[in-house]
């Protein structure tokens, strides 16, 4: 191996960690207390096996011997418990998270007894929110492992869920995971595989390629020896070919201690979290546990690549870096190294590309500005079916330039004039830079408007190519694992953008297969019937599906006076956010009794309160949480996917091939998507 640079920094231990007593150091350092304690407890049990022996004679004696033995056993068992570093992480937990609980409940209570207008309780959670943001991000950092990508989840991939503060305090969680030393990583291979560095590799890294909240990755390249001897199992490390590798290395301690972590965070979440966020917790508590066995994620990456490349996706549209065999262990995982940038990076490049042309100051105040003005069309939505139609007053209809020449000045919205020059220089780029220039140097037109990388140094290449239309790469995305969830019922469970890298030719590298399900026959013929209705829009179709759906179907309460509820509820698990207010069926409503404060069109987070989930079947839980992620990326590019739409086709196909039953043929009319 050549010269090295310098061993980076060990990553800091957190808190609770840090804070574990030892009794051996406390001996080594209180000698002389230690005898004295021992002294003192001896001394007084040997008073009062005297004292009862007196009093009682041999039987006062027993018990007198049993009582301080059972003292002695709890006394052990408590300083086990105390001494345990699961202990100190539970008492760090709730030390940092439960005056937060416990002030939100009393926010609640508060509420509800003192009966508070909408407007009153909502800027009273919205300065709550504000201030609790923080202190859970710093609880995140000083816990570390699991609590670092419970935030990092919450944080991005269902940022939906949460108020917009938490989305913002949790952002710097992707990238807050300190690596540990290159001497930490080689003892864990040395222990792992029974093989030091050099004896495997030719190359490797003591600066991580990334590092994440359970694991870090190295790039390496193997030694020819090792190369030659496992060639006969992998093809690609056929002679001459390219040697270089990742290489995952998992930290021992997040097995460990994955039961306390999560049990806390179950706890916690049950207290506070609304139905669909506690769902999301259930289904990661039960992946998580298979994502910390490497074996596994190699033979997840062996299968899903063959299934590739015998459904024509590999290698032209998708690449499976395949594991290393001899390099695969519990917390070691070899695999072929994919060159480029992550599909995040890309999408987060091309939305300051779209808040730049647009005149926002940055991402953030764009993705504010389209909040408001979603959070708007859902409320003049609401105030038309509530009045048959009739538009909303203009205080309440706000235009875009309306909405948003009071925000230019602050900042908060979009500077029109600039989005008036990007769009001439869009449609006419020569034309308006002329102008622009011209008018500039006349001094008639402003140069940070018409010219605003005039004087700036050379700007940074771009992630992709030109000609790699970002749009592309996320309907590959859907596709692909629209094919791995209904045709080969093994699909990942966590595609979101940063486990996907953009190759060459636009082509998408598909790593980290920790957390895949597999689907039964039935299973994914159900999945496929649902999807192909909803793209129909045919609400019987769903509604059987449903309920027969394995093993025992889907069920919620009151579904049969709130079918509509029912459809949205399929429509968001299997097709698309919808976020618009919900009508009532009056029919259905039939021998139902109305509380008073009901109405019936309704917002899809009060309408679904009505109608709490009974029984939601796996299958449904985890094919949530690949349409959940795979419709966020969708919004993150700022765009509304129907995977109905675009996984039809392949529904059909399967219902046809598979199961004998091809769907009806009927699109719905001109191919709109579908508004409940």
């Amino acid at each position: 191996m050549g010269e090295a640079p310098a061993p980076a920094p060990p990553a800091s231990t957190p808190l609770a960690a840090r804070e574990k007593p030892s009794l051996r150091r406390w001996l080594a350092t209180h000698k002389l207390q230690a005898c004295a304690l021992c002294f003192m407890v001896m001394s007084i049990a040997l008073y009062f096996l005297v004292q009862a022996f007196a009093a009682g004679g041999a039987l006062g004696a027993a018990l007198a011997v049993g009582f301080f033995c059972l003292f002695c056993y709890c006394c052990d068992q408590g300083y086990r418990i105390y001494a345990s570093e699961g202990f100190w992480r539970t008492y760090a937990f709730y030390k940092a998270l439960g005056p937060l609980v416990a002030e939100w409940k009393l926010l609640e209570k508060r509420a509800k007894l003192e009966k508070w207008s909408d407007d009153r309780a909502r800027k009273a959670y919205d300065a709550f929110h504000v201030k609790a943001a923080p202190k859970i991000y710093d609880a995140c950092i000083s816990l570390g492992g699991i609590f670092i990508k419970m935030g990092q989840i919450a944080g991005s991939t269902f940022s939906f869920l949460l108020a917009q503060p938490y989305v913002v305090a949790l952002e710097p969680l992707q990238d807050a995971t300190p690596p540990r030393s290159y001497e930490a990583v080689a003892a864990i291979i040395l222990d792992d595989t029974g093989k030091t560095v050099d004896d495997l590799f030719e190359d490797f890294a003591r600066e991580p390629v990334g590092s994440a909240s359970i694991a870090q990755a190295h790039k390496a390249t193997l030694s020819e020896a090792f190369a030659t001897s496992v060639a006969g199992e992998c093809p690609w490390l056929a002679a001459g070919a390219d040697r270089t590798v990742v290489v995952k290395i998992q930290y021992p301690e997040i097995a460990r201690l994955y039961r306390v972590d999560f049990e806390n965070i179950v706890y916690i979440a049950e207290l506070v979290a609304k139905q669909d966020a506690l769902d999301a917790i259930y289904d990661l508590q039960e992946r998580h546990l298979e994502e910390l066995d490497f074996t596994r994620e190699a033979w997840n990456l062996k299968t899903v690549g063959a299934n590739m490349a015998k459904a024509g996706f590999a290698p032209s549209r998708v690449v499976v870096p395949q594991p290393v065999p001899g390099l695969v262990s519990p917390c070691v995982l070899a695999m072929q190294y994919l060159e480029g940038p992550s599909l995040k990076n890309v999408i987060n490049e091309h939305l300051e590309e779209r808040a730049k042309f647009y005149g926002f100051d940055d991402v953030l105040k764009m993705k504010m500005f389209v909040q408001k003005q979603a959070k708007q069309d859902r409320d003049d939505a609401l105030y038309r079916r509530e009045h048959g139609g009739e538009e909303p007053p203009e205080e309440v209809e706000l235009g875009l330039e309306e909405d948003t020449l009071g925000d230019v000045e602050t900042g908060g919205g979009p500077n029109l004039e600039k989005l008036r020059v990007n769009l001439y220089r869009e449609r006419a780029p020569r034309l308006t830079n002329a102008v622009a220039r011209v008018g500039v140097a006349m001094g008639r037109l402003d140069r940070d408007t018409w010219l605003p990388d005039a004087g700036a140094a050379d700007k940074a290449a771009p992630l992709v190519p030109p000609d790699v239309r970002l749009e592309e790469l996320v309907d590959t995305l859907v596709e692909v694992h629209g094919h791995q969830l209904l045709s080969d019922g093994l699909v990942n469970l966590d595609p979101h953008p940063g486990n996907v890298l953009v190759l060459d030719g636009g082509r998408l590298g598909l790593i980290d297969y920790g957390q895949v399900r597999a689907f039964e026959p039935e299973e994914r013929r159900s999945i496929a019937t649902i999807v192909h209705a909803l793209y129909r829009g045919d609400k019987a179709a769903v509604f059987a599906a449903l309920e027969a759906m394995p093993p025992a179907g889907f069920q919620c309460q009151h579904q049969k006076h709130f079918p509509e509820n029912v459809f949205r509820n399929a429509t968001q698990s299997f097709d698309q956010f919808v976020n618009l207010p919900i009508s009532h069926d009056e029919a259905a409503l039939a021998g139902w009794h109305r509380p008073k404060d009901f109405k019936l069109h309704e917002m899809p987070e009060a309408a679904f309160l009505r109608t709490p989930e009974l029984s939601v079947p796996p299958c449904m839980s985890s094919a949530r949480r690949v349409t959940g992620i795979l419709c966020g990326v969708g919004l993150l590019t700022m765009r509304v996917i129907s995977l109905a739409k675009q996984w039809q086709g392949i529904a059909a196909r399967v219902l046809a091939d598979e199961f004998g039953a091809a769907p009806p043929r009927k699109p719905p009319p001109g191919e709109e998507t579908k508004e409940s």
